[in-house]
């Protein structure tokens, strides 16, 4: 069975988790993100978001709308 916070990482609210907690052992979001996106193909065989790019733009639009629903 799979550890329920590896898990998690199929939702956008996990990934990002997993992001931010990187975040700290890395110098730039960039490379985080990579280490990010290395972690999760090694656990479900492909990658979360197509590129960088791709996930600061999920990113972005998640926090745009949770701050506009305040």
């Amino acid at each position: 069975m799979i550890d329920p916070y590896i898990a998690s990482w199929r939702t956008a609210d996990g990934f990002c988790t997993l992001f931010y907690r990187l975040c700290a052992e890395y110098h730039t979001q960039e490379k985080a993100y990579d280490a990010a996106e290395r972690m999760f193909e090694s656990q479900f065989g492909e990658r979360r978001y197509s590129s960088y790019e791709s996930f600061k733009n999920t990113r972005n639009n998640k926090l745009k709308n949770n701050k506009l629903k305040k």
